[in-house]
């Protein structure tokens, strides 16, 4: 049973191999391969991703964030790292999914994070360097806002109610209007502007 086929990250079974072995022996060959990198992986899903978000109604697609643990309690593992405390180690991963915002279904996975006890492998190059969740909504918080930071200060309070409210608006604008209502006033906008 496959529930999500489309949107695997590889194939199932090798055409024109004779047994499963032979296939996970190729897969093998190929994922150790050092001239095949992980944001080489991604390219072909991020390109049907891609195709299937300008196949939407919409003009615009979510991306949702998602942070998965991943624990193991054996010792074989060497690149464990520790989770939430000393006795839970595993692995933290971190999916971004391309979202249809016609009805929800998903698109296409476009990028990968794997937290280890070596670092963090990712899809993207180079690499994020390894937040706490709440780090990283606080980023994206203070991006939204659009002010500008210090270096040693990442991020204050009124940049944070700023990029809050902003996120907030948008997501009431979008519940209570539709995209031909939202883009009404921008036209109008950009009219006032080039005259």
């Amino acid at each position: 049973m496959h529930a999500a086929k489309e949107l695997a990250a590889g194939v199932s079974s090798l055409p024109g191999v004779g047994s499963a072995f032979a296939a996970t022996q190729g897969a093998w060959r190929f994922l150790n391969n050092g001239r095949v990198t992980l944001a080489a992986l991604i390219e072909p899903l991020r390109a049907i991703g891609q195709s299937r978000r300008q196949a939407t109604q919409c003009k615009f697609v979510m991306l949702v964030h998602g942070w998965s643990k991943l624990s193991y309690h054996h010792a074989r593992k060497r690149d464990l790292t520790l989770l939430t405390h000393e006795t839970d180690v595993g692995y933290e991963l971190t999916t971004a999914l391309l979202v249809s915002a016609d009805d929800g279904r998903p698109l296409a996975p476009m990028e990968f994070h794997l937290r280890t006890a070596k670092g963090m492998l990712s899809t993207r190059g180079p690499a994020p360097p390894v937040q706490p969740h709440l780090e990283q909504v606080l980023r994206l918080l203070v991006r939204l806002s659009g002010r500008q930071m210090k270096r040693h200060k990442p991020h204050i309070r009124p940049a944070l109610l700023c990029g809050i409210w902003t996120l907030l608006a948008m997501l009431a604008t979008l519940e209570q209007f539709n995209l031909q209502e939202i883009r009404r006033p921008a036209a109008a906008i950009s009219y006032l502007n080039s005259a």
